[in-house]
């Protein structure tokens, strides 16, 4: 093992890379070992990291796991700025205090894996800058902060696999823009942020499978060029959203990738009966529409806005009371009837410009926006001058009009 001359990482059963010493772990004595270089008492008892500099598969790093860990206490791991590695997985934690890493700024990995987790504190990885892989997987985690990765800029692989989540938040990711490969599958996920990955543009691998989702945003995959490999299988997708170029969307069964057979969802667009309305008259009203580009399995119901642009202002137009439009299943044609109608009014002003959007509700989206046009009919203002008087004299106190 000494002829070992760097790090090197193999996959464990669970599909995770990890160093090869934490693998190998299972078979350290339990006493102190000649390696060991410093210890971490907790629970009540002594537990010891091994790491010897001349023992380079050793190298800066504590395996803590199956130890039955039920309490850690924040300064567990003080002074122990060199570690890189910690594994505290497959114990029984319920809780890890704020600071428990704390000055450890050269970490790299940390595995808290298959402990009984029901939240993590929002600065836990608070400064480490150059962590690169943190598991989370198989815990009982309900939520977790927007912050918590915000220090996490090297962040490659996250592990939130095998928890209770119902939702992330829009930002999780924002700060680890080197993110390859995101696990958040076997959770209770019934919908994700249609930016969640906004910032991954190195993202290689999506994990949201075995989840509640019934859809999921149509961009939510946009701009992602290195993405390879997408599992949305075993949610309740009635289709999927069109994916970037060189992207699978596929499933693991045993050894083997197949591509699940789910359509892609359709695109609805809006239609306006005219583009463009008089300010009063017969043609003072534009009549929204909309359609799908192929039948889907699921209802859409569209909710339409009206946006003006300035110097346009809400008032106007005036809405239908109810601006709602419904695609059933198996058809490609809205019912319902949306109207937007002008508002005259008595002032001269340029031709005001409105956009037209709608909110889906269901697998289907929007494919873009409409322009409403509405002319104003008011003539130019005539400008008339008078005099107070059309006639004065060259002098006296009639000489000015």
């Amino acid at each position: 093992m000494s002829s070992m001359s760097k790090l090197k990482w193999l996959q464990h059963c669970s599909g995770q890379w990890l160093p090869v010493a934490v693998l190998l772990s299972s078979a350290l004595a339990v006493a102190e070992p000649a390696q060991a270089h410093h210890s971490v008492t907790t629970d009540g008892a002594k537990h010891w990291c091994y790491g010897e500099t001349h023992a380079s598969w050793y190298n800066n790093w504590c395996n803590l796991s199956n130890k039955s860990l039920t309490i850690i206490s924040a300064d567990s791991f003080s002074g122990l700025s060199s570690l890189q590695y910690v594994n505290l997985g497959n114990n029984k934690l319920s809780s890890v205090p704020a600071g428990l890493f704390s000055g450890l700024s050269n970490l790299k990995w940390i595995s808290l894996t298959n402990n009984k987790l029901s939240s993590v504190p929002a600065g836990l990885l608070s400064g480490l800058s150059n962590l690169e892989e943190i598991s989370l997987s198989d815990n009982k985690l309900s939520s977790v902060s927007a912050g918590l990765l915000s220090d996490s800029t090297k962040l490659t692989h996250i592990y939130l696999s095998s928890n209770k989540l119902s939702s992330v938040p829009a930002g999780l990711f924002s700060s680890s823009t080197k993110l390859a490969h995101i696990y958040l599958n076997n959770n209770n996920l019934s919908s994700v942020p249609a930016d969640l990955f906004s910032s991954s543009a190195k993202l290689e691998r999506v994990y949201l499978n075995n989840n509640n989702l019934s859809s999921v945003p149509a961009d939510l995959f946009s701009g992602l060029a290195n993405l390879a490999f997408i599992y949305l299988h075993d949610n309740s997708l009635s289709c999927r959203p069109t994916l970037p170029s060189g992207a699978s969307f596929v499933k693991t069964i045993g050894q083997d990738t197949v591509t699940p057979s789910l359509p892609v969802c359709g695109q609805a667009s809006l239609a306006l009966s005219s583009l463009t309305i008089n300010e009063s008259g017969s043609s003072n009203a534009a009549t929204v529409t909309a359609t799908l580009d192929r039948p889907s399995s699921s209802e859409s119901t569209l909710t339409v806005s009206v946006e003006p642009i300035a110097p346009a202002v809400a008032g106007d137009f005036s809405l239908s009371s109810n601006p709602i439009l419904a695609i059933a299943a198996g058809a490609t044609a809205s019912t319902g009837t949306v109207t937007i109608t002008a508002v005259d009014n008595s002032i001269d002003a340029p031709d005001k410009i409105f956009t037209v959007k709608a909110a889906v509700s269901g697998p289907n989206h929007i494919e873009e926006d409409v322009t409403l046009t509405i002319t104003d009919d008011e003539n130019l203002p005539t400008v008339t001058l008078a005099l107070s008087s059309l006639t004065i004299n060259e002098s006296g106190s009639s000489n000015a009009a």
